[in-house]
Formats: structure tokens, sequence, C-alpha cells
């Protein structure tokens, strides 16, 4: 992924939306990420690559090659819930800030709705 090129078209883009998607529900703020390159498959608007798109798809290629940390929780320091929710399930990621970044503390909890 490292290595991965700028999409060049919509069809382009689609392709990585769809194989990031995938990994959607361990990053928070994901759709804000990826927010200018959806904005790309709107409408029949003619493709345009901006310099937005170029720094967000950085950052979406270093989320998906960087590996999550999950660490002991400091008890001095405070907490972040993080917190998503469907019609069939929710899910939720205990957060703590840590070294300039945020770190996760505790695992993922899902829930179903019954």
């Amino acid at each position: 992924m490292n290595l991965a090129k700028s999409p060049k078209n919509k069809k382009a883009v689609m392709r990585l939306l769809g194989i990031a998607g995938n990994y959607r529900r361990f990053f928070p703020n994901f759709t804000s990420i990826v927010a200018p390159m959806t904005d790309l498959l709107i409408g029949k608007k003619a493709f345009r690559w901006s310099q937005a798109c170029q720094d967000f798809f950085e950052s979406l290629k270093s989320l998906l090659t960087n590996a999550p940390v999950l660490r002991v929780p400091d008890l001095q320091k405070p907490f972040t819930l993080h917190v998503d929710a469907s019609d069939v399930s929710g899910g939720a990621v205990l957060l703590q800030e840590g070294e300039g970044r945020s770190y996760v503390t505790s695992g993922v909890l899902f829930l179903k709705k019954i």
C-alpha cells in the first residue's frame, strides 16, 4: 500500500475506497479522511485530483499501513470512549492519548440488536 499511486479516474477511486472500507471500523473519523475522495464520485462532476485529495490519500495510506497499538492503560490519564451504532449493531473503543497519538486501551465491544 505504501507504493500505491494516486487514483487517476473515478473507477480507481471506487476500488481504493472499496478496499479501504473493509478496515473503516478500526479507524476513528474514517469518513472524514476519505471525504475528499468520495466527493469525486458525486454526480457527473469531472474527475479532478486536488492537493487535498492527495493529502487525504497519504493519510489513508498511513492508516492502512501502520498497525493500531494496543497498550495497557495509564490510570492517571483520562480516557476517551468512541462509540458507533446502527440498527443492527453497536461498537465501542476505549482510547487514551499518549506520545502524540491515541492508543487503544481496551478491545472493541460489539453488541447485536435483540
